[in-house]
């Protein structure tokens, strides 16, 4: 051995040798076995028993050594013993009697000098070993000394030391590599004590560093083991023999591998070269990379190197693989399975890196769940993940990271550690992608891989979705499904209805039914309707009375399988939304990201919004139509229904909402695609259609608001989204001579169909052609004796109807309203004004005002306002004292059923509001419970002289309209009638 050489030559006299020696060492380096052997042969000479091969014929007595270890002194005098490095020294090379002579300098902490050195020394043969020295000047550097240090004086000692050495060939001093990583990677308890503070490590790394440049200059740097030679020795301590053809065939087969062209994006140059082939016979039967990792990376940790950790370790390897029987040419890093408990004790536990279990328990290896990286074993025919997370770990366990000292491990070494006979780098690349994806603990820094002891992105967003509530999602999904389907443009809403009587009968826009996912679903390819369903196309109102506008009706409902995706979508949108607001806030458990993983958040929070919108629609894909009677399974009480699913993908509703078209409109495009919905750019329904199908059989004539009604109430028409089609259908028929229209004392035929403009309203009459009906009309719009309309007749002179007289001689024309300017007998001005329909109040302040103006009405007598709904009637009594003083009457049904408890409640009351105040009370009660089961009210409120329009509109719509919002009421009003003329 070199070292062994180096020292004993000068001491025996035999040759110069060198007088200050640096270990320089590294995994399997010798160091510990160095000193060892240099102690034992100095205290026993050359006589020490198997010194024989390392002192090659050298003969020498037995000599004084001093064995100094750093880590053992400390920097605070306990006791009678020597504190610094010189006193220790002095005293175990000469006992008291040489302590004596240093003891001056020990006790004032400064260094001895050269001349105190040489008197210590004399002629006697002195070999010096220092270990660990770093870790003294460490803590030495904390120690003032005047106006220096303890560290100072020791590197100044040391100094001195070596001049003295140097010039004496009777003294030889080995040290070791005064490596700062050692001292600062592993804090001891003691050392933390000591360096308390920033400042004082700063002083201590200046220290160390310092030494380290003075000892470069002066000593003669060896190295007991090389790092090639290191295979060497392993193979050496673990195999009694090698078969060394077949590692020459194993060799080249892994050679042939690494040069492949498919395998050179793969796999580092390096390995690619030829000289490579010398690194796997060198390393065989374990692949190069895993004895390159234990021998720099773990090498680095300082207490894999004092408890003998590569052999032991290496030798469980072999041990298990051996049992396993593994088909493997080669020990791969993978081997060092950190599922078992046996490797888990060895590089977590002995080495102190407890840290990472959370890790291992996470991505490798737990007994209870399965580990993220086994989840990616499932996608292959081997556990890829499994080995190359356990490739990654090993390489993650390093001490301090310094600049030759590479935490983690490259893509590219990664493969490389994969690479065998057989095997397809391709795999091993989607493996880690997947891992990457997957793991909590498994952090990217450009092209390296390591294992971190915090959680990455992936951990935090999964312990932020588990701590969202369920009702949060519920009401989330709620939301977001209201927004997406409240559209009024083509539909009346009614969102989570689950009875008839919340789902109104009219003929107003369709209304769209979107049921609670929780109420109602339906399965792919299902055929039965839901019970809820059903029952709300059946029935209407409180008292399940049967529903009439059939065709104005449909259903949107969940599907069951896409139900769990749709939540899991709400619970990562409200994760990433608390994460980033936390973010916004400062919160100190996101202060460690980086602005990468910053950016990354937000932009997840923005992706999760648009994909809870996408499961959305994906979910709610089923339809529920009416559907034509076709057979008499249908004949009875149940109405036929049918169910349509739109095929929406992820991809398209991902496109559909970036185009930001409204979900009402893509169910309309859906039924007009299966022909089940019309638009007003629709064809209209035939004459022939709507008599054959549609008109009743028994009727000749029926007014237009009827006609209207038949569409709203017959399935086969298809959803009429537009009254206009209605309208056109009317004219088609007109056109076709297949019916005929009285409308305001003018008949339309198919002369004159294109003068047609009046609403579908009661008071326009269709007649049927052919009829009796008809052909009576006909007569009185006719002239049976020129065919000419009787208004461009010239065969007989016309009289007025009302006094018999030729209309040249009747004076009736001149008997005008001088507000309508219209015959007496059409004057409308005493007539009720009304909204059209149900309305909210701020609407009908304004629709009443046209109305009002229409008509010249400036004062009217009486308001009756009825609700629609039970929260419209309580909003409404609350409103009541905004009316002022004023004559209110009441007329009040309603009805409370509860059967389960056996009650039935019917109440009517007609009057003014003392008595209504008596029963206030009691419909308050119950107004907000399921058992009251139907109402009726309308309050009427009459002011003797007339309140002025303008007076009127404000307290609706700046008083009253505050507390009933957007309920909906109908409103009428009785105009003064002293203001008629």
């Amino acid at each position: 051995m070199t070292v062994v050489k180096e020292t004993f030559a000068r001491l025996s006299g035999k040759d110069a040798g060198s007088s200050f020696i640096k270990l320089e060492t590294s995994l399997g380096g010798g160091k510990t076995h160095s000193l060892i052997a240099l102690y034992h042969i100095a205290k026993n000479g050359s006589k020490t028993p198997g010194a024989e091969s390392l002192l090659q014929g050298m003969d020498f007595a037995p000599v004084r050594v001093a064995a100094i270890i750093g880590s053992e002194p400390g920097v605070v005098r306990t006791d009678d013993e020597p504190l610094t490095i010189w006193g220790i020294m002095a005293k175990q090379l000469f006992g008291s009697h040489g302590y004596n002579k240093i003891r001056p300098y020990d006790d004032q902490l400064t260094s001895p000098g050269e001349k105190a050195l040489f008197d210590l020394f004399g002629k006697d043969k002195c070999l010096i070993l220092i270990d660990e020295m770093a870790l003294y000047l460490a803590k030495a550097a904390t120690v003032k000394v005047g106006e220096s240090t303890l560290a100072k004086q020791t590197i100044a000692f040391l100094q001195e030391l070596s001049s003295v050495s140097s010039a004496l060939t009777n003294v030889v001093v080995v040290i070791t590599s005064l490596n700062r990583e050692s001292v600062f990677r592993d804090e001891t308890d003691q050392l933390l004590k000591v360096l308390d503070t920033d400042v004082k490590k700063q002083k201590a790394s200046e220290a160390v560093e310092e030494a380290d440049r003075v000892m470069s200059r002066l000593v003669r740097n060896l190295t007991p083991t090389t790092g090639e030679e290191f295979s060497a020795v392993v193979r050496h301590r673990l195999f009694e023999n090698i078969d060394e053809e077949a590692a020459e065939e194993v060799c080249r087969a892994y050679m042939q591998v690494l040069m492949s062209d498919s395998n050179a994006d793969y796999l580092p140059a390096s390995a690619r070269e030829p000289k490579y082939l010398q690194n796997l016979r060198l390393a065989y039967p374990f692949h190069p990379e895993l004895i390159n990792t234990l021998r720099t990376k773990t090498s680095s940790i300082q207490n894999f190197n004092k408890t003998r950790g590569v052999l032991r370790l290496l030798s469980k390897v072999v041990r298990a693989e051996w049992r396993q029987m593994s088909p493997d040419l080669l020990i791969h890093p993978y081997v060092i399975d950190m599922r078992n408990q046996e490797f888990v004790e060895e590089i977590v536990s002995r080495l102190d890196k407890g840290e990472y279990q959370s890790a291992l328990a996470a991505d490798i290896a737990n007994q209870r769940d399965q580990p993220r990286s086994s989840k990616v074993d499932d996608n292959f025919n081997e556990p890829l993940g499994t080995r190359i997370a356990n490739v990654v770990f090993l390489n993650s366990m390093t001490g301090a990271v310094g600049s030759d000292i590479l935490h983690g491990i490259k893509e590219n070494e990664i493969h490389l550690s994969m690479a065998r006979p057989g095997f397809d780098l391709k795999l091993s690349e989607n493996a880690l992608k997947l891992l990457e994806d997957n793991c909590f603990y498994l952090v990217r820094q450009g092209p390296t891989f390591a294992f971190h002891t915090e959680p990455n992105l992936n951990k935090i967003i999964e312990n932020a979705k588990d701590s969202v509530e369920k009702t949060k999602v519920l009401g989330e999904l709620e939301n977001r499904i209201r927004a997406l389907y409240g559209s009024r443009k083509y539909f009346e809403p009614v969102l989570y209805a689950n009875e008839p009587g919340k789902v109104p009968d009219n003929v107003d826009k369709p209304k769209l039914v979107v049921l609670h996912y929780r109420d109602c679903d339906i399965k792919s390819k299902s055929t039965a309707i839901p019970e809820i369903v059903r029952k709300i196309y059946e029935k209407k109102g409180t008292i399940d009375s049967t529903r009439v506008y059939l065709n104005n009706l449909l259903f949107l409902v969940a599907d069951h399988d896409e139900i769990e995706k749709m939540e899991l979508n709400g619970i990562q949108y409200l994760a990433m939304n608390q994460l980033v607001k936390d973010l916004d806030e400062g919160a100190s458990y996101l202060a460690a990201l980086s602005q990468t993983q910053r950016q990354k958040l937000k932009q997840m929070r923005q992706e999760a919004e648009l994909y809870i919108k996408i499961a959305i629609v994906v979910c709610y894909k089923h339809i529920v139509l009416p559907s034509v009677q076709t057979d008499l399974e249908h004949a009875g009480s149940r109405k036929p229904l049918r169910i349509r699913t739109m095929r929406v993908s992820d991809s398209e509703a991902k496109s559909a909402i970036a185009s930001q078209k409204g979900q009402d409109e893509a169910i309309v495009e859906f039924l007009i695609e299966i022909e089940a919905g019309r638009t007003v750019n629709s064809n209209e329904l035939s004459p022939e259609f709507i008599i054959e199908q549609l008109w009743d059989k028994k009727k000749d004539s029926i007014p237009a608001d009827e006609f209207k009604f038949m569409f709203y109430r017959n399935p086969s028409c298809g959803i009429i989204f537009s009254e206009d089609l209605v309208k056109k259908s009317l004219k088609s028929g007109l056109l076709k001579g297949k019916w005929v229209v009285v409308a305001q004392g003018e008949l339309y035929d198919s002369k004159n169909y294109v003068q047609f403009y009046s609403g579908l309203t009661n008071d326009v009459e269709i007649i049927l052609t052919n009829t009796e009906t008809s052909r009576a009309m006909l007569e009185q719009y006719y002239c049976k004796r020129c065919g000419k309309r009787k208004a461009s007749c010239s065969c007989e002179e016309k009289v007025c109807d009302k006094c018999g007289k030729k209309l040249s001689e009747c004076v009736c024309v001149e008997d005008l309203c001088t507000r309508c300017h219209r015959p007496i007998k059409d004057c409308i001005c005493g007539e009720v004004i009304r909204t059209k329909e149900s309305v909210t109040m701020s609407r009908a302040t304004k629709d009443l005002d046209d109305l009002l103006r229409d008509h010249n009405i400036e004062k009217i007598s009486t308001i009756r306002i009825k609700p629609d709904g039970r929260r419209a009637l309580m909003n409404l009594n609350m409103a009541l004292p905004q009316f002022g003083k004023v004559e209110m009457m009441f007329e009040m049904e309603f009805s409370i059923n509860q059967p389960t408890l056996g009650n039935n409640l019917k109440l009517e009351y007609h009057g003014n509001s003392n008595g209504y105040g008596q029963l206030k009370q009691l419909l308050s009660n119950y107004e907000a419970k399921s058992d009251f089961s139907s109402h009726d009210l309308t309050i009427e409120m009459k002011y003797t002289d007339g309140i002025d329009v303008k007076e009127m509109l404000s307290i609706l719509g700046e008083k009253v309209q505050p507390f009933t919002g957007e309920e909906l009421y109908l409103i009428e009003m009785v105009p003064k009638q002293e203001e008629k003329a």
